[in-house]
């Protein structure tokens, strides 16, 4: 029987050499997030991937507390967000990775928070999550300020910059308002008379969104102005139309 030549076995091994070490060299992927959106015909608009059994160290940078200041969002030391009783106990995991701004409604029953742009919402009851709600048009994710439920909790509205330039000017102005209920973007509005948004506020029927901002940002993630704009824009939450506005 024909022995196999030193080349051919030696060519063998290293090419199989080759392969292993590239296996073993080949970066790893990093999971930005442990929540990831189902299709929208789903019960649940997303879910958790991994979810920790209990909060790694203690609650940190407090980002956000419920209207009767009995709950709260905060991050603990593994970069987890919880929900937590004004006590320190917590009710449960939410969130991993970066999330820009959260804020409550009005009763305190959801929490809301923005990454890369997408909110999503969540039930402060038992921590589970209600909403995944994608923008219509890219944003850029330093730039969403501020994020604002109506009052009834039913739909929820952000403002940001398509791109933000060196000088943290914004280009193109973008405010996004979702029904939070059937999971959707209402209305994208982008002909805006106002550079950047600093400010969104419902009336109490939550039939108008009005808008204040300025020529420039100071600081786009503290939404602060450089230079203000002297007045503001109303919509309607129903048809989209301009109804307002100085």
């Amino acid at each position: 029987m024909r022995q196999p030549s030193l080349m051919t076995t030696t060519g063998l091994l290293l090419m199989l050499g080759v392969v292993a070490g590239l296996i073993l060299l080949r970066p790893r992927t990093t999971l930005e997030s442990t929540a990831e959106p189902l299709p929208a015909a789903s019960s649940t608009a997303f879910r958790a991937v991994s979810v920790p059994a209990a909060p790694t160290g203690f609650a940190l940078n407090i980002r956000a507390v419920n209207p009767a200041r009995t709950r709260y969002v905060a991050p603990v030391s593994d970069g987890t967000f919880w929900l937590w009783e004004a006590d320190g106990t917590p009710v449960g995991y939410i969130w991993s990775g970066p999330m820009g701004l959260w804020t409550y409604s009005a009763d305190g029953s959801r929490v809301a928070g923005i990454y890369n742009g997408a909110a999503y919402v969540w039930s402060t009851r038992e921590a589970a999550p209600l909403a995944y709600l994608p923008p219509s048009v890219p944003v850029d994710p330093r730039s969403v300020w501020p994020l604002v439920f109506s009052p009834d909790g039913r739909l929820l509205a952000a403002a940001g910059c398509e791109s933000l330039n060196g000088r943290q000017r914004c280009a193109g102005t973008r405010v996004h308002l979702w029904d939070v209920e059937a999971g959707i973007v209402r209305f994208t509005w982008m002909e805006i008379p106002l550079t950047a948004i600093t400010e969104l506020t419902f009336n109490a029927e939550g039939t108008q969104l009005q808008a204040i901002g300025c020529v420039r940002y100071e600081s786009a993630v503290l939404g602060r102005c450089g230079q203000a704009y002297p007045g503001s824009v109303v919509w309607s939450t129903r048809t989209g139309r301009v109804v307002g506005g100085s």
